[in-house]
This record gives C-alpha cells, sequence and structure tokens, in this order.
C-alpha cells in the first residue's frame, strides 16, 4: 500500500465472510491497518459477516453473489 499514490482507489479482493466477531477483525484490518478503500465480501454466513463492514464511513464494500 506504501507504493500505491494516494489519488488511486484500492480494493482488497479478500473475499471475507465469516462469523461477526471475527468479520469485525477482518473490517478493521482491511479499512483501518491497511487503509483500502474497499473490500470484497462473501455474504453466505449470513448479516453478520457483511455488517462489521457496513459500519466504517467513506469505504466500499463489494458483494459477491
Amino acid at each position: 500500500m506504501d507504493y500505491i499514490p494516494k489519488n488511486i482507489f484500492t480494493i482488497a479482493d479478500a473475499k471475507r465472510g465469516d462469523i461477526g466477531n471475527t468479520s469485525k477483525m477482518y473490517a478493521k484490518t482491511f479499512f483501518e491497518y491497511f487503509d483500502f478503500d474497499a473490500v470484497t465480501v462473501a455474504p453466505y454466513m449470513g448479516i453478520d459477516s457483511v455488517t462489521p463492514f457496513l459500519e466504517f464511513d467513506d469505504k466500499w464494500v463489494i458483494l459477491l453473489d
């Protein structure tokens, strides 16, 4: 991430989809630690696997189908 200019929109192609507590930590990692603009999320485990990612302002969530 240090090599990517700040004006470039970044997507973590992570395909995360886990239980609530684990999803919360994934969201924190991708949006706060790595500072990605968006992340791919697999909603197959239910709403609890997506909600933690939606709690971040100015960040995008791309749901897999």
